[in-house]
């Protein structure tokens, strides 16, 4: 138990400040409580893979296909308007979407952190910044 704790400790205590996430002490016990959360939840889930498998190789054979739709319809790699209206449950029994989306929440609630960097900068105008990067993106 203390694993997860530990490593959400050391994950989240040098990305956060190496990256620049939100400079807040609320963001960042948000983030790590978060991280610790989905520790236990993928903890959780590999008690249940491994209740339900009589050995380790049918254990490691079930893991996968009953772990990619969670990760697919979690709406970490498709979008939810995306996903058809038979398969959106599948994306309220993941612990990737509640995950992600606290994570971006914390995140760029208060418009985020760039966006103050963005704001001081009067070249860039904040109403169409993806217009302006994507253009510069071509150039380059």
């Amino acid at each position: 138990m203390t694993h997860q704790y530990d490593s959400s400790n050391n994950l989240v205590g040098l990305q956060y400040c190496m990256v620049g996430y939100s400079p807040t002490w609320d963001a960042f016990w948000s983030v790590y409580l978060t991280c610790i959360l989905i520790a236990l939840s993928a903890t959780g889930y590999g008690y249940m893979i491994s209740a339900l498998a009589p050995t380790v190789e049918a254990a490691n054979a079930l893991a996968p296909p009953l772990m990619v739709p969670l990760l697919l319809f979690g709406g970490f790699f498709l979008q939810s308007d995306s996903v058809p209206d038979y398969f959106i449950w599948l994306k309220y029994l993941s612990w990737f979407y509640y995950g992600a989306e606290n994570l971006y929440v914390t995140q760029w609630k208060d418009s985020g952190a760039c966006m103050s960097q963005v704001a001081a900068r009067p070249d860039i105008n904040p109403d169409n910044i993806f217009r302006q990067i994507q253009v510069k993106y071509r150039i380059l």
